[in-house]
């Protein structure tokens, strides 16, 4: 088979939660009580400090009541993200091989830079209405949440793995050689594998939260430390995800590089309201 390139794009929308458990907690209700006017906590977005403003503006958040989904996952909050990324590609086949029935094909593929989008929704129960929310535990806590997933790094991991140039190998049982659409369903299937496992750090980035805040009830000590070390080369590494098994260290401490230690210090800055 020729070598040739081939264009291609697609564009994947995901939805993941974080979880927010608090020892204190309040009675939660399904409904507004009669007589009470919704709450109207879209005002509360163009009131944060900014230091907060800078994250709502870059995680594209909205804030919305859920008592019915709180209460089937047992919490008074939860951060919703939803991932967006398009991707467009050529690939071209460097060759194949047939072994007994099989065929071998490997491909170099080259990803343009992705559009890349992520949004928000900070759930919280319908009784939920703190004088000052950007001094209370449970929105101090979602906004750790929003900070860790608009990290400015993970665009640039992002880029890593779907802006760049890969190498792939995929292999089919049958005697004869792999079609176009057969080889873009493999690329978009092996890309797919790539944003999921964006999202599992992400995800993992907030469990890590959870464990050493307690769930939001204690500040985290040495906390530019630990923001710090998200995201990684080594923090990566050991997740033992697939994808980033696939890349050097090198290579994944230049993700990291790409965004200044000065830059991660704002990003990361508490508001300067007290608790």
């Amino acid at each position: 088979m020729n070598a040739r390139a081939r264009p291609f794009s697609c564009f994947l929308s995901r939805v993941r939660f974080c979880r927010s458990v608090f020892f204190w907690s309040w009675i939660a209700t399904a409904t507004v009580a009669l007589g009470q006017s919704p709450i109207d906590r879209s005002k509360w977005l163009s009131t944060a400090p900014g230091e907060y403003l800078r994250l709502i503006q870059a995680g594209n958040v909205s804030i919305q009541a859920s008592d019915d989904l709180l209460q089937q996952k047992d919490k008074v909050g939860a951060t919703e993200f939803k991932l967006q990324i398009g991707y467009r590609y050529t690939y071209t086949i460097e060759s194949v091989e047939e072994r007994e029935g099989t065929q071998l094909a490997r491909l170099r593929v080259t990803y343009q830079r992705p559009k890349f989008r992520i949004t928000h929704v900070i759930h919280v129960e319908s009784d939920f209405s703190p004088p000052d929310p950007w001094s209370n535990r449970l929105m101090k806590h979602e906004m750790d949440h929003l900070a860790i997933s608009t990290d400015p790094r993970i665009r640039a991991i992002v880029d890593g793995v779907l802006g760049s140039t890969a190498s792939y190998e995929f292999r089919w049982e049958q005697s004869t050689s792999p079609s176009d659409k057969q080889i873009r369903e493999e690329i978009n299937r092996a890309s797919t594998e790539r944003i999921s496992d964006v999202e599992k750090i992400i995800q993992l980035a907030y469990d890590q939260l959870d464990d050493r805040s307690m769930q939001g009830n204690i500040k985290i000590e040495s906390r530019g430390a630990f923001f710090q070390g998200l995201f990684i080369a080594r923090w990566l590494q050991e997740t033992n995800l697939k994808t980033f098994r696939s890349y050097a260290a090198q290579e994944m401490e230049a993700w990291g590089r790409s965004v200044p230690v000065t830059k991660l210090e704002m990003h990361y800055r508490e508001s300067w309201k007290a608790e």
